[in-house]
């Protein structure tokens, strides 16, 4: 019978990691994937390894069109939801639209949240209307998947006041990651600091930039991935000849190499006010990554990565701060300090940085809300 369960994966986007190993896990545990995806302008880090339907073409931060491209995208979402036996939506407005598609269907919708925007907590009007609205999707839906727990909690149960059925998957590594295939990097007297991702935080890369042209004989600088934030960063790089620029990669694949270039990752992201709780709540892609591929973190003061990186000794935190200030900071750093935290990661147990048991865990939640 498990053979036979259709899951349809709904995606806000092509190529997100996260979106494409969930559909992994599912097949891994025996269910049949098929997804349904919105298209436009992203990281192509890793694409999903199921037939694709697409819902159309949506663009960055145009709001108003994007509802309306939504609306467009429904019939096609509801042909699709009629031939599958669960929805598996990859954020909560892929949740909605696929609730309000899939109405007077029945079928079972599974939420997964891997960040919160800062309007699901502002204060005064328009907070209150989005939790009402986030409160009145969430009781549609059959199972919350959560990265952290976190959110749960300080969202969720603490704000929403729901005692929906939830489950955590952080974002941590597949089984399939083969530790003997690790490169021990070449050492040419330098320590290189690896940027890697989504690249949309500018005090990142002024701070990056900054440590390499003031710090040229100690720091090189690689950078991958796609460039948000400052859009000019290629063509900055190209000028110093200390920081590297590789454009895309593909993820899971050309990990062990990227990685492999490095001895300390950049793992700080743009989180522009005390009020943004997700950057507090949450660990970053990089957390589990570096961990995996042995080498240490730089991390922001108070984020969801913090606490770990300092109780496991396997990194820095800074804040964010002046861009002279963190300079410095990180010009202390040695090559010593380095060995020793890669030494307390090599200490650290699989289950911190690699999926165990959770597969099986997602299959069994996922039956629970089949069989209701």
């Amino acid at each position: 019978m498990e053979n036979k369960i259709k899951v349809l994966s709904v995606l806000p986007v092509l190529g997100q990691p996260r979106h494409s190993k969930r559909i992994s896990m599912l097949k891994n545990v025996g269910f049949n994937l098929a997804a349904v995806a919105f298209e436009r302008e992203y990281l192509k880090g890793r694409l999903p390894d199921c037939e694709v339907t697409s819902l159309g073409k949506i663009s960055h931060g145009k709001y108003l069109e994007r509802i309306f491209k939504f609306l467009k995208a429904l019939p096609i979402l509801r042909k699709q939801i009629k031939i599958c036996d669960v929805v598996y939506a990859s954020n909560p407005d892929m949740a909605y639209i696929s609730i309000i598609a899939g109405f007077g269907l029945n079928r079972p919708v599974v939420i997964e949240v891997g960040d919160l925007r800062r309007i699901q907590v502002a204060r005064g009007t328009t907070g209150w209307f989005v939790r009402k609205l986030d409160l009145f999707f969430l009781k549609k839906c059959s199972l919350l998947v959560s990265t952290s727990i976190g959110f749960v909690k300080g969202y969720y149960q603490n704000w929403l006041k729901s005692s929906i059925k939830y489950l955590i998957l952080e974002n941590k590594l597949e089984k399939a990651f083969d530790e003997e295939l690790l490169i021990k990097k070449e050492d040419n007297g330098k320590i290189t600091i690896g940027y890697f991702g989504l690249l949309r935080c500018d005090w990142s890369w002024s701070v990056l930039k900054n440590l390499a042209i003031t710090h040229e004989n100690k720091f090189d600088i690689l950078i991958a991935g796609y460039p948000v934030n400052p859009i000019t960063l290629p063509e900055e790089a190209k000028e110093i000849s200390n920081i590297k620029f590789l454009g895309q990669y593909k993820s899971p694949n050309d990990l062990v190499d990227l990685y492999g270039k490095v001895d300390i990752v950049w793992a700080c992201y743009p989180f522009p006010s005390e009020e943004d709780l997700n950057w507090k709540w949450a660990r970053t892609n990089r957390f589990y990554e570096s961990i995996c591929y042995k080498k240490p973190l730089i991390v922001l003061e108070k984020s969801g990565d913090e606490q770990s990186v300092l109780d496991y000794n396997i990194g820095v935190s800074v804040p964010k701060d002046k861009v002279k200030k963190v300079v410095e900071m990180l010009n202390i750093v040695e090559r010593n300090q380095i060995a020793e935290w890669v030494n307390n990661i090599n200490r650290l147990p699989e289950s911190v940085y690699k999926y165990t048991t959770e597969e099986n865990e997602l299959k069994k939640a996922i039956l629970e809300i089949i069989e209701k």
